[in-house]
């Protein structure tokens, strides 16, 4: 019973549990920011790394299994509400401030801005 409510509000429990949801919600919502134009290269991908790796303290293998978990679950998740609530309830406003200043470098690390 437990397992299946787990499954139905998108709790798994996995090797990725070692990650915090705040870790996950963050890189979900800059990964979110990088497809938005439907494009997602190396200059985006190579910014969300440093920056997941330098926030944590991750090594590299650490960090490209955080972001291959916030990607998953970026890509099942219907909406980004559930990331921006973990956002919000885990960082600090200066933590949330900075993470907008990572936003914009990442919609703008290839060099357009797109309309979308």
């Amino acid at each position: 019973m437990l397992s299946h409510l787990k499954t139905i509000f998108g709790v798994r429990e996995s090797e990725n549990a070692l990650f915090m949801p705040a870790q996950l919600a963050l890189c979900a919502v800059l990964l979110e920011a990088a497809h938005a134009d439907g494009t997602f290269g190396d200059p985006e991908r190579g910014l969300i790394r440093r920056e997941a790796a330098a926030r944590f303290g991750l090594d590299e293998a650490a960090t490209e299994d955080l972001l291959a978990e916030a990607e998953r679950r970026r890509e099942e998740s219907p909406d980004l509400f559930l990331f921006a609530r973990e956002i919000n309830a885990a960082f600090t406003l200066n933590d949330k401030l900075s993470l907008i200043e990572t936003l914009w470098r990442i919609i703008y690390s290839d060099g357009v801005l797109n309309p979308y």
